[in-house]
C-alpha cells in the first residue's frame, strides 16, 4: 500500500522490484476484471432479429422495408409505413425455454 500511495504521490524515491511487482499484478487484475465486465456488457446488449422475414434473411433486416419489425431491426424503415400494424414473435432454439425469445411489435404511421 504504501508503494501505490508513493506512486499516487509523486515522491522520487524509486521502487523495489517486489513493489514494482505488486503494482503491476494489481493493474494486470483491474485491467482484466473490466475486460472482462465491458464483455458482459457487450454481449447482454445483443440486438436480436426478430420476425420471419428478418430470419428469412439471416438476420438481415435492416434491407426490409414496410414491415412492422423494424421497430427491432431498422427504425428507419417505420418511416415507409402505410398503415397500422402489429406483430407477435415467438421463438424457441433447441426446445429450451431458457434459449427462447417473445416479441410484440406495433407501429402507426403519423404526419407531421
Amino acid at each position: 500500500m504504501e508503494a501505490l500511495n508513493r506512486l499516487i504521490l509523486n515522491q522520487r524515491k524509486p521502487l523495489s522490484r517486489k513493489e514494482n511487482d505488486l503494482i503491476l499484478g494489481s493493474m494486470k487484475r483491474v485491467f482484466l476484471s473490466l475486460a472482462l465486465l465491458s464483455s458482459v456488457f457487450v454481449s447482454a446488449t445483443d440486438n436480436p432479429p426478430m420476425g420471419a422475414r428478418s430470419l428469412g434473411l439471416a438476420g438481415c433486416g435492416t434491407a426490409l422495408h414496410n414491415d412492422v419489425w423494424g421497430v427491432q431491426n431498422n427504425q428507419a424503415s417505420l418511416a415507409d409505413l402505410q398503415s397500422f400494424s402489429a406483430g407477435v414473435f415467438y421463438e424457441s432454439r433447441f426446445m429450451m425455454s431458457e434459449l427462447s425469445m417473445k416479441g410484440f411489435a406495433a407501429a402507426l404511421p403519423m404526419e407531421f
